[in-house]
């Protein structure tokens, strides 16, 4: 028509055209994903009323999963990013994390409510394992005797065997005794069992005493530089000054007087052995710390 002079007839668009070039990209927009006339992928073997309906069922189902590669490989690329549809393609990252009824939660779900259990869990149990209602079991069947130990190192338990030696029972307290003589350096460390053996220590007769510092004075230093045991240490001098086991306590102390008085533990130790023994008693300090004045002064 152009050749012979005469003006172009008008372009009509058909709904059957295909986009071309810039024009395909910017009609490709989540409000099309239902209609029939702009369904790209569609097209492709199969009426455009048809990819449409098939969109709208995706979109729909999206949120629970289901649908997934509904649409064909054409049409999922005119489908933005941030649509349901393709972060569906995108391996389903879209679905709902709690997922429906019947399916188990995720790893992490499950691991936030096994803390909470535990939460809950050691609120009722007390720092030894023991909750409160077994304790109070093991005392009515006088089952604690022999799990003094570790009652011991229980907050709870520990003040429940203080009790049973505030009784009276000449036969529990013993028993009580032997079993703490077994561990008296672990529990003259321990932060709650160091109060029970400063309750035996005032409680027991000479020979006790003695059996005590036998027991404890290998590892009387170490023990006195414990935060609990110095105090459990500070208790033994006083008991064991009226005692003829003076010597044997010095002994088990004077060759780490320096290490002793330079430990915020171990200073008051000593201190104590100033303040409880008697003066003939403190001459091993005294020597100890004249030898090394210099490095005990600074």
């Amino acid at each position: 028509a152009a050749a012979f002079g005469e003006a172009p007839a008008a372009t009509t668009n058909y709904p059957w055209q295909v986009l071309a070039g810039p024009a395909r990209e910017q009609e490709a927009a989540p409000a099309a994903v239902g209609s029939s006339g702009q369904g790209k992928g569609g097209g492709r073997g199969r009426g455009a009323g048809e990819a449409g309906s098939r969109r709208a069922h995706t979109d729909a189902t999206s949120a629970g999963g289901r649908g997934r590669g509904a649409c064909s490989s054409g049409a999922s690329t005119a489908v933005p990013k941030n649509s349901g549809l393709g972060a569906m393609q995108g391996g389903g990252a879209a679905a709902s994390s709690s997922g429906p009824p019947g399916v188990a939660p995720s790893s992490a779900a499950a691991g936030r409510e096994w803390d909470l259990q535990l939460g809950v869990d050691r609120k009722n149990a007390s720092r030894g394992g023991f909750k409160i209602s077994h304790l109070e079991e093991i005392f009515a069947n006088n089952a604690f005797i022999h799990n003094v130990y570790p009652i011991a190192r229980d907050q709870a338990g520990c003040r429940m065997l203080q009790h049973k030696l505030d009784e009276g029972n000449a036969e529990i307290a013993n028993a009580i005794f032997s079993e703490v003589l077994l561990h008296c350096v672990e529990l003259m460390m321990d932060p709650f069992g160091n109060y029970l053996c400063q309750k035996l220590m005032d409680m027991c007769n000479v020979q006790q005493l003695e059996m005590v510092l036998d027991r404890a004075s290998t590892a009387l230093v170490r023990i006195s530089l414990n935060m609990h045991g110095a105090r459990a240490v500070q208790k033994l001098i006083d008991v064991v000054r009226t005692t003829p086991f003076v010597p044997r306590l010095v002994a088990a102390l004077e060759g780490a007087v320096v290490a002793l008085t330079k430990d915020p533990n171990g200073n008051h130790v000593i201190q104590r052995c100033l303040e409880s023994l008697p003066p003939e008693a403190h001459s091993f300090i005294f020597r100890a710390v004249a030898s090394d004045i210099i490095d005990v002064a600074s």
